[in-house]
């Protein structure tokens, strides 16, 4: 739509005279672009006016609340009922510099019809008989796009990945990142993958056609790869408006969270306009820059989630084994033996901290090695010099609870443990009447079972527990009463993490 306030054409940048139209309906003499104007005495141009800045920027809610007070102003105004319906289906328009046009950009597809839309029907009803050549000639046009996007979900095809880019430079010429994209193109399809890059997929296909399989890719496509070395190109119109639709995917919660990451080069790109926080990115300039693409493609890839959740279960399933193994030799050993403690800590304060220490390592130090490593996530030669270092120190500072099933868990394998008040330090008193959030530090050498428990206290799916368990600090739970939260603490202790109560 154009103005007689701004009558600058939106495709090429001429000057328009708004005089020069006829019904309504006014051309670009340089480019050829038409332009549907508003009545001359319409009293609702301002709430015009917004909606068309409102639809430029992707804001769809507030372009047809603009549009809307447009037609109760002036309810025989047909730009506003054709910018309700415009926002309604969240149909944008850009310039495509490739056919020198403006390009309707469809940020939503649905199995109705544009032509449908009543207030389509609406603005055609009040249009001069050229203004309703334009209406019907974009109507087309966006449910030409809407057709083929169908046509493609059918056929079958499907992206592993989006490659976004900027393709040319502001001389015409080919970026740096165009080649750069090129080389993790064919790299992922050595791979066996499906990578969409427009300038490899689009072929021939211009105006309509090419939106159409960009609006397909961009639904399909499991995750995306920003290539990008100059910070400034996430600025340019194509770039944005490829980015930010994969964005509004992820908020709709139809693609992963972390599904979305910068290839970069040189300075690091960590933020991405529309988007709040960093995102870890992956560097070029490493020399393992195409394995960690790779990994990054495997892992939202559906063979990937896939093998991700058959590796989960069968790591799940060898630890309850273990488990299985623990409680018979357990067992086994209580009948020979009763463990017995130098301190009854039993009968402590529970603010009462105790120093574990190992006295002496027994007849079977390779059973206790492996007993201290279950208890404490150490490795194999760490956890070996500690036991060979007896009598000595092997924790500090635990509570009553966690310090009986330490020494417990070693006296059972053969070891001598006691517990030690801690000396000089006292926890401060519990404050009942406060409420806790649980904080995960850090999820220690056992990953897979601390994953397991986020996902218990968070209800979170998969991918959102390992990227809590992965980039710690987290803070997983808020407002708990102190037993909730000591219990929930306790819980991750045991699987190897560190968490604290706030």
């Amino acid at each position: 739509m154009a103005t007689d306030q701004d009558m600058i054409c939106k495709n090429c940048g001429a000057q328009i005279d708004p005089s020069a139209a006829q019904g309504g309906v006014v051309r670009c003499k340089y480019c050829r672009s038409s332009f549907i104007l508003p009545k001359k005495d319409s009293s609702a141009r301002e709430f015009l006016f917004q909606g068309e800045h409102e639809l430029d920027t992707c804001e769809f809610d507030r372009a047809f609340a603009a549009y809307r007070k447009a037609a109760e102003i002036d309810p025989s105004e047909p730009e506003a009922y054709f910018g309700m319906a415009l926002a309604s289906f969240k149909v944008q328009y850009i310039k495509d510099g490739v056919n020198n046009c403006l390009q309707p950009i469809c940020h939503e597809i649905t199995d109705k019809t544009f032509k449908s839309n009543p207030d389509f029907r609406k603005a055609v009803a009040l249009a001069t008989p050229e203004q309703r050549m334009q209406y019907d000639r974009k109507a087309k046009e966006i449910d030409y796009i809407s057709s083929e996007f169908f046509a493609l979900k059918e056929s079958g095809v499907k992206y592993d990945c989006f490659l976004c880019t900027k393709v040319t430079d502001e001389n015409g010429g080919n970026t740096r990142d165009s080649y750069d994209t090129l080389k993790i193109y064919n790299y992922l399809k050595s791979k066996g993958f499906s990578p969409f890059y427009s300038e490899q997929e689009i072929n021939e296909r211009t105006g309509v056609d090419y939106e159409a399989l960009i609006l397909y890719a961009l639904q399909s496509a499991k995750c995306m790869l920003v290539v990008c070395r100059d910070e400034s190109y996430l600025r340019t119109p194509w770039v944005e408006n490829e980015y930010k639709r994969f964005l509004s995917l992820i908020n709709d919660e139809q693609k992963a969270r972390d599904a979305i990451t910068f290839v970069f080069g040189g300075a690091p790109i960590e933020r991405l306009p529309g988007r709040s926080g960093k995102i870890q990115g992956i560097n070029l300039d490493r020399p393992d820059a195409y394995s960690r693409i790779l990994d990054y493609v495997e892992k939202h890839s559906d063979s990937g989630k896939n093998k991700s959740k058959e590796d989960e279960q069968a790591a799940l399933l060898d630890a309850y084994r273990k488990q299985i193994e623990e409680m018979k030799s357990m067992l086994a050993n209580r009948e020979m033996s009763q463990p017995s403690y130098s301190t009854p800590i039993q009968h402590d304060s529970e603010n009462t901290l105790y120093d574990v220490i190992l006295m002496k390592k027994g007849e079977t130090p390779v059973e206790v090695i492996k007993a201290l490593r279950t208890i404490t996530g150490l490795g194999l030669i760490e956890a070996k010099n500690i036991v060979d270092s007896a009598p000595c120190e092997i924790a500090k500072r635990l509570n009553r609870h966690d310090a009986m099933l330490f020494t417990d868990k070693l006296n059972q394998v053969g070891a001598t443990a006691v517990a030690e008040k801690h000396k000089d330090l006292v926890s401060p008193p519990v404050d009942r009447s406060k409420r806790y959030a649980v904080v995960l530090a850090d999820c220690g050498k056992r990953k897979i079972d601390v994953i397991k428990i986020v996902r218990e206290i968070t209800l979170c799916g998969l991918i959102e527990g390992k990227h809590m368990v992965e980039f710690t600090p987290t803070v997983l739970k808020t407002d708990l009463d102190f037993e909730e939260a000591r219990r929930l603490v306790d819980n991750l202790t045991e699987a190897g993490a560190t968490a604290r109560m706030e």
